[in-house]
């Protein structure tokens, strides 16, 4: 982990930004619009980002057990300024889904490094 250590906090840095990027955004722009971003970034940025972060990471570097404990810790501090805390349970959720694209990255690598031996 210690080797790993700086690309990992690439990782956290951008998906910090990743998830106050639209809840700030809501508060900049007026009240109405603030619920469609809301559901628009709870049910469909998010675990898209985090399904795409998990395939592009680990078929870069193949299956890293972190990654996915980092992006559910990286989302408790969104959840807690910007959200109801009745919403902590998709934390869970999105964990489980970037599990699901490192497996798939973890894939893609193996097979990449396999054609390439």
């Amino acid at each position: 982990m210690i080797k790993e250590f700086p690309k990992m906090l690439t990782y956290i840095l951008i998906s910090l930004f990743f998830f106050n990027l639209i809840p700030i955004l809501a508060i900049i722009f007026p009240s109405t619009v603030f619920y469609y971003t809301f559901l628009l970034d709870v049910w469909i940025i998010v675990p898209i980002y985090a399904l795409v972060l998990g395939i592009i990471v680990c078929a870069i570097n193949d299956f890293n057990p972190y990654l996915p404990v980092l992006v559910g810790f990286c989302y408790i501090p969104t959840m807690i300024i910007f959200y109801d805390a009745s919403l902590l349970t998709f934390i869970i959720a999105y964990v489980l889904i970037n599990f699901v694209g490192c497996i798939i990255g973890s894939k893609v690598y193996k097979v990449r490094t396999k054609e390439e031996y």
